[in-house]
């Protein structure tokens, strides 16, 4: 778990451990989307397959966005246009090297920008692994030049990271000294229902493509059958699936083997029932941790449900979408408890209890 956002003088400032988390799902997604799309929108000469090429590209670069958007570390933006523009004006003003600044509209800026120029380091780095391995699957196109616009939006944000970074350290530095660097149970963040998502959409799609390729290299002929060992890509890929979630999903607390799971699901019922939230606090942030995993649960489990009926179609065999329906059926129980760890995360942001 990441530690909190720290305040100086009501001004969120998040680790850096905490934007590099942030910026991972949207990263995880161009690392895997730029070889996958490579590999469908290109033939084996390097050109484009169809005249459409840019409608899947553009897709993949808004749910890079939207990820980065709803996934990111929580940071002090302007709240109007007029004061974005006094942030930018004030940060263009400040030294490279010295004290922390005095004015509440700098500092602000200085984290804003920090923030935003770590997250581009790790998505355009990682827009630049997705094209070494997009060069591996099509080697025949010119990589090298394709790669030169997000090489340089990498190194200006390396630029303007090195010239504030002092500056976030040492607000930071401030932060901790005013706290007494001990965090409240209360400060302790549970993330909302859009950040759990965000951060599960690479394992989703992990599962929900990986599981028709996986079954549709593993498969032994027209008539479905697995073969002797082929159950293990299968295996694998879950497996992968599931470290990548623990990966990258969206920072909490963690529950030790000491919590009672049967009194935390009766806190989400309540919940579900009263509109209520638990008076205690530690309770009240351990149920939102244990909603969050409910939640995770669901959602990859319908993911690889929607990969299951992708191969049905794919195969034009309708035994793959019966397994998937048994599954569903089997999981119900789960997807009910995600409901209840839905509205559990929305009782507890909406009553502005965390973060």
């Amino acid at each position: 778990m990441d530690p909190p956002a720290q305040q100086t003088d009501e001004l969120p400032v998040p680790s850096t451990g905490r934007v590099i988390v942030g910026a991972l799902p949207g990263a995880v997604v161009a690392v895997l989307g730029v070889p996958l799309l490579a590999s469908w929108l290109m033939d084996e000469a390097g050109d484009a397959r169809v005249g459409w090429w840019p409608v899947p590209v553009i897709a993949l670069v808004g749910l890079v966005a939207v990820l980065g958007h709803y996934a990111g570390a929580t940071r002090p933006e302007g709240k109007t246009r007029t004061e974005r523009k006094q942030m930018e004006r004030a940060l263009s003003a400040i030294p490279r090297k010295g004290p922390v600044p005095d004015d509440p509209l700098v500092r602000r800026a200085v984290v804003v920008s920090t923030c935003n120029n770590i997250t581009a380091l790790v998505v355009w780095g990682a827009v630049l692994l997705g094209m070494a391995l997009g060069a591996g699957v099509r080697p025949e196109f010119s990589w090298f030049a394709a790669s030169g616009g997000a090489m340089g939006l990498a190194v200006a944000a390396a630029v303007q990271l090195r010239r504030h970074w002092a500056s976030f350290q040492a607000l930071r530095a401030r932060a901790r000294a005013v706290d007494g660097d001990v965090p409240q149970i209360d400060a302790v963040p549970v993330p909302t229902v859009g950040r759990v998502l965000a951060h599960s959409v690479p394992a989703v799609l992990v599962l929900a493509v990986g599981v028709p390729l996986v079954l549709q290299w593993s498969l032994d002929g027209p008539d479905d059958a697995l073969g002797d060992w082929s159950h293990l890509p299968v295996i694998l890929l879950i497996t992968v699936a599931g470290v990548l979630q623990g990966f990258v999903r969206a920072p909490r607390p963690r529950l030790g083997v000491d919590v009672d799971r049967g009194a935390m699901q009766r806190w989400l019922v309540f919940a579900l029932v009263s509109r209520g939230l638990p008076e205690n606090s530690r309770t009240r942030i351990t149920a939102g941790a244990f909603a969050c995993q409910q939640l995770e649960a669901a959602v990859l489990m319908l993911a690889g449900v929607a990969g299951l009926i992708i191969t049905a179609i794919i195969r034009s065999s309708p035994w793959w979408a019966v397994v998937g329906a048994l599954i569903v059926l089997i999981w119900t129980v789960q997807v009910i408890r995600a409901r209840r760890g839905w509205i559990y995360l929305q009782l507890l942001h909406t009553a502005d209890h965390t973060w």
